[in-house]
């Protein structure tokens, strides 16, 4: 997009603009910091405090391969309310003002969407490997279970497919891959 500043491939929103939008945009103690923690070509990530509160702010950014609509982001983000309500661990996006999950906004290059979430703290506790595993296998199984009987409240633009057996796959399959590497490595060192 052509701007007055010139051509604009892709704006990073400065924190102090992100933590007045939501307290403008939604019911949050009052914010004391802001930071951005991680621009990248998919996502703006920002890290807000409030009092003994934390929030991750999301801004979504377009990929030259997916040109996601708002109602892309409410799949995925519906999805989430619907794990956390199953009881599954997740840091399911907050309602703004106007009770959508989902907020708009432009940017100098085109709308932009964004979501804020409740901070989880990652568990201190240190884990056995094989312990660690275990968790996830668990976990895996219950998101797998529950999530095929969610229901989206817009089309089905994103199936539980894309979201999460194909990314599964591919863990899986270079997992193969990996491991079939190293039996090769082993075969030529026993030589």
């Amino acid at each position: 997009m052509t701007h007055e500043c010139g051509n604009i491939l892709r704006s990073v929103i400065c924190p102090t603009a992100i933590k007045d939008y939501v307290s403008c945009h939604y019911m949050t103690p009052p914010l004391s910091s802001c930071k951005l923690i991680k621009a990248c070509g998919s996502n703006d990530i920002y890290l807000l405090h409030a009092n003994e509160k934390s929030y991750i702010a999301k801004i979504y950014s377009k990929r030259a391969c997916w040109n996601f609509t708002k109602e892309h982001y409410l799949f995925e983000l519906s999805f989430q309310h619907f794990l956390e309500k199953k009881g599954i661990q997740t840091a399911a996006p907050l309602k703004n003002n106007q009770t959508s999950i989902v907020s708009e906004f432009q940017s100098p290059e085109y709308k932009k969407f964004f979501s804020l979430h409740p901070f989880i703290k990652k568990d201190a506790k240190h884990q056995t490997t094989s312990k660690k595993y275990s968790n996830l296998g668990v976990s895996l199984a219950m998101l797998h279970k529950e999530g095929k009987k969610f229901t989206p409240p817009t089309e089905r633009v994103l199936s539980i497919d894309f979201l999460i057996d194909a990314p599964l796959e591919r863990i899986h399959s270079l997992e193969n891959s990996l491991s079939l590497e190293l039996h090769k490595k082993f075969d030529l060192l026993a030589q």
